[in-house]
């Protein structure tokens, strides 16, 4: 019988072939490296979604420095030019 060891975390995981013909066995490799690849993507998605977040949240912040520059740069000219009004 074929062990199929894997790492989860900090967990081991031992998954045993069923006693079968070479058939079924190969049927249930296929089936278990596809819930393998369904488990990753999920995990893919969720870091996705984690990086898209921070992107907003960056975004959001140099856009709030942008202002911030443009008021200062405003004040600075109004102080060495004067109002010119």
């Amino acid at each position: 019988m074929l062990e199929i060891l894997e790492l989860e975390g900090d967990v081991v995981v031992v998954w045993k072939t069923p006693k079968g013909s070479t058939n079924e066995q190969s049927l249930w490799r296929i089936a278990h490296a596809l819930e393998q690849l369904v488990g990753e993507q999920v995990g893919f998605r969720k870091e996705v979604a984690r990086i898209q977040e921070s992107s907003k949240r960056t975004e959001g912040i140099l856009q709030e420095l942008v202002d911030q520059t443009k008021a200062s740069s405003d004040v600075m000219e109004l102080f060495v030019w004067g109002d010119s009004s």
